[in-house]
């Protein structure tokens, strides 16, 4: 093949720098691949993508010539690939569990590699159902492979939002379908929690009154001490608890932690909750 601006041709891997590599083309040219042009995935050195001796399909960016007459050949590997993301809308979709690599984090949350070239996001508030994450390093590190749901694939932004913890499961499903009560233990004054808990409580309370359930929760009280509050009832009963009870509701099973900023999970993820 000739030649040309927007021509693929085959080509072969004869050195690698920081910066890029080189490849022979066919009539013995050679041109330069950025680093920025080998791969749709991240790569931070060029050997991470190919080494010396690879043959490789490439797509010609540009010819020129410096002030000394030399022709300059710039290269895409990438792009002779093709664009992961015109197929990526078919093989991800809103709701699917997909496996992924996390390829950075940042204090907003972590990125990872769902294909060659195609990212998404788990904002930090979907890292735990178990406890609140304030930096994404406390759970994830760059390198390894998680299993995330995906949310949301914007293909115009090319954005995906995806959840570690909705991957697992919301912890409070297993415990709502448990006959009997359903206990909450607040780690907080119930006057304190996010009026946002309020609301997923009595959600939760409703939920548990279709499984043949009912929630008590047992929350601090900053005046009285440690008090319970009977959902699912016309009216809501405050009452001071004993430690007996307040002991069988701390070993139950069929138990849900809420914690200060609003977070419901399933108490056997709290390890730092104990009778």
């Amino acid at each position: 093949m000739q030649l040309e601006v927007g021509a693929i041709l085959e080509g072969k891997i004869t050195g690698v720098k920081k910066f890029g590599a080189f490849v022979a083309l066919p009539g013995g040219k050679t041109g330069m691949v950025h680093i920025s042009e080998l791969s749709w995935s991240r790569v931070g050195a060029a050997d991470e993508a190919v080494s010396p001796g690879d043959l490789v399909r490439v797509k010609v960016l540009g010819i020129s010539k410096n002030d000394k007459g030399q022709i300059r050949i710039s290269l895409s590997r990438k792009q002779a690939e093709g664009d992961p993301w015109l197929d990526a809308p078919e093989r991800l979709s809103a709701g699917a569990v997909v496996q992924g690599k996390v390829v950075r984090l940042a204090p907003f949350g972590a990125f990872v590699e769902l294909l060659p070239g195609v990212e998404g996001l788990i904002h930090v508030s979907e890292m735990s159902w178990a406890k609140r994450v304030n930096k994404p390093e406390e759970v994830l590190s760059a390198g390894e492979t998680v299993s995330v749901k995906i949310k949301d694939v914007n293909t115009e932004t090319r954005r995906i939002a995806l959840s570690l913890r909705d991957a697992e499961g919301d912890a409070t499903e297993e415990v709502l379908t448990m006959p009997g009560r359903v206990y909450m233990l607040c780690v907080t004054a119930f006057d304190r929690l996010p009026r946002s808990c309020a609301r997923r409580m009595a959600r939760l309370a409703e939920r548990a009154r279709e499984e043949g359930a009912h929630v008590v929760c047992l929350t601090p009280d900053p005046l009285y001490g440690v008090t319970w509050h009977e959902f699912g009832t016309a009216e809501v009963r405050c009452n001071n608890i004993d430690a007996s009870t307040m002991k069988t509701m701390l070993r139950a099973d069929n138990g849900l932690v809420v914690l200060d900023d609003g977070t419901i999970t399933s108490k056997k993820n709290c390890r730092d909750i104990r009778p």
